[in-house]
């Protein structure tokens, strides 16, 4: 919702949570559970999944966040600063060292690696409707968050009626963008009855690199379960989202959980096959505490990170504790947010969890620093 507007949210068990601002917020569909889950930012239009479950999102406002890290409990700056905990700090700036243009960046898409050529591969693309491009962006991994480096734009156009506002990568390997295809964009420039604003026309291009030949797009209702276990992990991410959510909405099967069991085990794998297959036993209701326990050690950090969240799927209790613990060494920051979340939240039924996350409590660091939106040094 807006930035001035302030709402409440009422489950089907009659409990009353305030939304005020622009935030963020998970829920079961029943209608049973909400619950905000971030403060800020300021609009959020874009994200991405990864198939190793690593998600993106975006700031529209060109405030130094065109691509971030989707985490929850964040104070992303930008509307709602007020609202956060004298304790929460605030999400570093991710582009310090350039602007995007503009103030309507308004979607993601991240490019299937080994499927568009190199250099275009691997790449954030990201929907400037202000400025009538595409623009890029390569994330150099460091440490446990991400160097950003601007690339050329991927796509300008001498139509100024091209307004770029969404864009996804398809099963078929293309990019899809859609064009508002709209002289007048913002809703404070003109009267809303202003005779330019266009409220007919639009367009959705394909993109596709030179002598690509797009995937074909299966009805993935009628694959059988052995068809979409052999898609977990493709190379064309949207294609194995599509497998594993198709196998989840499914009853569970004996064969296909040991097929599924037996590639999360199994170390040659790819990580992505690995994590969906994964998930979707999560899905099923597979017990997977021993399973789960086990991919702790992977080398994998997102191996890892899944398998403390599939954990806190069923409830963590007592029986994980330990193993849990264990990672509060762990090299990775997003590892370790996870153990403390899922510990957090089992401490409401087991109060020995509490004392388990304290020893996540580590010595005040000296750095590393970075800018905040407004240039503040903090520790990063």
């Amino acid at each position: 919702q807006g930035a001035f507007n302030s709402g409440k949210v009422t489950s089907s068990k009659g409990e009353v949570t305030d939304f005020p601002s622009t935030r963020m917020a998970r829920f079961r569909p029943d209608g049973s559970f909400f619950e905000p889950t971030s403060v800020g930012p300021c609009n959020i239009w874009g994200l991405v999944l990864t198939g190793e479950g690593e998600a993106f999102i975006q700031e529209a406002n060109d405030y130094g966040y065109p691509v971030m890290p989707f985490h929850e409990y964040a104070l992303y700056p930008g509307c709602a600063d007020r609202l956060a905990k004298s304790y929460q700090p605030p999400f570093p700036v991710q582009a310090p060292d350039f602007k995007m243009g503009g103030t309507g960046l308004s979607g993601l898409a991240l490019s299937d690696v080994g499927v568009w050529p190199k250099g275009y591969d691997g790449v954030m693309y990201v929907a400037n409707p202000i400025t009538s491009k595409v623009n890029a962006i390569r994330q150099h991994r460091e440490g446990s968050g991400c160097r950003l480096e601007k690339l050329d734009d991927f796509i300008s156009c001498d139509d100024p009626f091209f307004r770029p506002i969404a864009m996804t990568m398809g099963p078929d390997g293309c990019l899809y963008v859609i064009d508002w295809y709209n002289k007048i964009i913002s809703h404070n420039e003109v009267a809303r009855n202003h005779p330019d604003r266009d409220k007919q026309s639009g367009r959705i291009w394909r993109i596709k690199p030179k002598g690509f030949v797009p995937q074909v797009v299966p009805d993935y209702t009628k694959l059988s379960s052995a068809d979409l276990v052999a898609r977990l992990g493709s190379k064309v991410t949207a294609d194995a989202h599509l497998a594993w959510q198709t196998l989840a909405d499914r009853r569970t099967e004996a064969a296909t959980s040991a097929a599924l069991a037996a590639i999360v085990e199994d170390g040659s794998a790819s990580a992505a096959r690995r994590i969906q297959a994964l998930w979707v036993l999560a899905e099923y209701g597979h017990k997977l505490g021993p399973i789960a326990e086990r991919l702790l050690a992977d080398p994998n950090r997102n191996v890892r990170r899944e398998a403390v969240n599939a954990l806190r799927h069923f409830g963590v209790w007592s029986p994980h504790f330990e193993a849990l613990a264990a990672l509060s060494a762990d090299p990775d920051a997003e590892v370790r947010a996870a153990a403390i979340k899922a510990l957090g939240e089992a401490s409401v039924k087991h109060p020995a969890a509490l004392g388990v996350m304290m020893r996540f409590a580590g010595p005040s660091l000296e750095g590393p620093v970075a800018p905040d939106r407004r240039g503040k040094p903090i520790k990063v």
